[in-house]
């Protein structure tokens, strides 16, 4: 008989009770089920009025940039090395004619703390900031929420390694307030490097409405981090549930684990979830757009089961199950593909992790048993 996705599931998790330390799970309800949350940090997420706000230490980010309803966003570690983040007449030079008006407009977070930047008709109008917390030689990416009054205004940003200016392609800033952001390799050597908004190649004359600058390691951009005066890193997001076992989340030597979310699957972006004994020798894993099982010690993959779409995730609905001599995945309804692994007598414990990019869980549910093909294909078809 077909099972029924939420009655039959062993733990529902969709994102909605939480405290700090903790996500409570719907099922059960005696707490077997909730995820420890640790954060060494403050970190800022969407709340449901549309605003950025910051939460404290250890609590799980409910995020409301997808949809009205809330996901679990997680992000890796992260260090903004822009000073004044949010005020552009203070560290920030004023470069080609440009002058900054402080204060002007409501930002992201609700206040009116948002800044006017006045560009003149040169395509070197421009606000810029030497850092100095910028690597050779590596890969780094800028952004800032952009908006305009009315109409529309192209601009660009760029990197100077104190010779040579990179820009972006120009990118055009609405009436609506959007991130936009722009990756860049620093030069094998520099000098006082800086990053710039500058003026479109149209150098035409007009003003930007500009909040929230962050230059961070990588090639994506991560949740925002203010700055004033020094420099600021937000610690990774980190969840876990263990004891899956004992408390009868999976069976003895079976399971099923299905998750509804907004993956980032670029590479590097490993252990993002994980399934494990606590150990690298018995896992199932997320590897950039791979599912990996070990079974004591020996890996195997099961290939792209992920599809990035235009903006570099997948919206995803997954699910990977083990009978006790195989794994099998299925993505959006399909069979992906499955591979020998016997360990499931070690999957104990279920972690979530910051990794490389932010990445969001809309639902998590386990099943205590390996569900069959049919059942696979339905749970996850959408």
């Amino acid at each position: 008989m077909a099972i029924s996705k939420y009655v039959d599931a062993s733990l529902i998790l969709v994102p909605s009770g939480y405290k700090a330390t903790k996500l409570y799970a719907q099922v059960p309800t005696n707490g077997d089920g909730d995820l420890a949350v640790t954060r060494a940090s403050t970190r800022t997420r969407v709340n449901s009025d549309g605003n950025l706000e910051v939460i404290a230490d250890n609590v799980p980010a409910l995020d409301y940039s997808l949809s009205s309803c809330p996901a679990l966003a997680i992000d890796p570690a992260a260090t903004n090395v822009v000073l004044q983040s949010e005020d552009f007449g203070t560290t920030w030079a004023h470069q080609g004619g440009a002058s900054v008006s402080t204060n002007t407009t409501t930002s992201p977070d609700g206040t009116a703390n948002a800044d006017t930047l006045s560009l003149n008709a040169l395509a070197i109008s421009r606000v810029e900031q030497t850092l100095t917390g910028l690597s050779t030689s590596t890969d780094y990416t800028v952004s800032c929420y952009v908006k305009v009054a009315s109409g529309t205004k192209d601009f660009r940003f760029g990197y100077n390694d104190g010779t040579t200016t990179t820009t972006s392609s120009d990118i055009t800033a609405t009436t609506e307030w959007q991130r936009f952001s722009w990756n860049f390799t620093t030069s094998a050597s520099h000098t006082n490097p800086d990053v710039r908004i500058t003026n479109g190649t149209g150098a035409a004359a007009g003003d930007l409405i500009i909040w929230g600058a962050q230059v961070e390691a990588g090639d994506y951009a991560t949740s925002y981090v203010k700055t004033t005066t020094t420099s600021v890193t937000r610690s990774n997001d980190s969840l876990e549930l263990g004891s899956l076992i004992t408390n009868a989340i999976v069976g003895a030597t079976t399971g099923t684990l299905y998750i509804k979310g907004k993956f980032n699957v670029e590479t590097g972006n490993i252990s993002m979830f994980e399934l494990s004994d606590g150990t690298s020798a018995n896992r199932i894993r997320i590897t950039s757009d791979d599912i990996q099982v070990v079974d004591t010690g020996l890996p195997a993959v099961i290939n792209s089961c992920f599809v990035a779409d235009a903006d570099g995730y997948d919206d995803v609905l997954f699910a990977v199950r083990w009978n006790g001599t195989k794994a099998k995945v299925y993505v959006d309804g399909v069979a992906i593909g499955d591979t020998n692994f016997t360990a499931g007598a070690s999957l104990t414990q279920f972690n979530l992790l910051g990794k490389n990019v932010t990445s969001w869980f809309k639902e998590i549910i386990f099943y205590n048993s390996a569900l069959d093909d049919a059942d696979m294909a339905t749970i996850t078809t959408p």
